[in-house]
């Protein structure tokens, strides 16, 4: 009997211990685990901080590209080179719409901006011809290309004329100087 009672209090007491060696475990593998997530957490930081200084480094590049393309188109529109934009679209067109006849008017200026009349006879094989035809002149953006209209005429069987109408717009920078101002 005073052997079951010496077994029932150091039963109490490995049960205590063995509560407490479980629970400094658990707390053992949290704070680990703490520890881990952490250091992840620190690393990603000093990560975002470097790559903080490599992003605003770029953007400042690109400021800086951006500032330059601003002044260079300035200088081409409002400068002397204003007419080699509108050259340069046209050798686009003659480029990119194959046996197209491409005819100029004269240049037109008016206080805000720039036009080239042009006119446009293409043959074309096909509705898909005609809308990347269009889609082509839609895209141009300096100069912009307006299309005033566009009319389709068959020749002959099988033989497909598109022509179109349209102005090359280029918008003029800055105030110009009048009498009295």
């Amino acid at each position: 009997m005073q052997y079951f009672n010496y077994l029932k209090r150091i039963f109490l007491f490995y049960l205590i211990s063995g509560l407490a060696l479980a629970l400094s475990i658990f707390l053992l593998v949290a704070m680990h685990n703490y520890n881990a997530y952490l250091d992840n957490s620190i690393a990603a930081v000093e990560n975002i901080s470097i790559n903080r200084s490599i992003v605003k480094k770029r953007i400042d590049k690109m400021d800086a590209w951006t500032k330059y393309g601003v002044e260079y188109l300035k200088q081409n529109i409002t400068g002397t080179y204003s007419e080699n934009l509108f050259y340069g679209s046209l050798d686009n067109i003659k480029t990119n719409l194959q046996g197209a006849t491409v005819s100029l008017s004269a240049f037109t200026e008016t206080a805000d901006e720039k036009t080239l009349p042009v006119d446009i006879t293409a043959p074309v094989a096909g509705y898909k011809a005609v809308v990347d035809y269009i889609a082509f002149l839609e895209s141009l953006t300096i100069p912009d290309f307006k299309i005033n209209y566009f009319r389709l005429s068959k020749l002959s069987p099988g033989n497909v004329v598109l022509n179109i109408r349209g102005d090359l717009k280029l918008p003029l920078i800055g105030a110009k100087k009048t009498d009295g101002q």
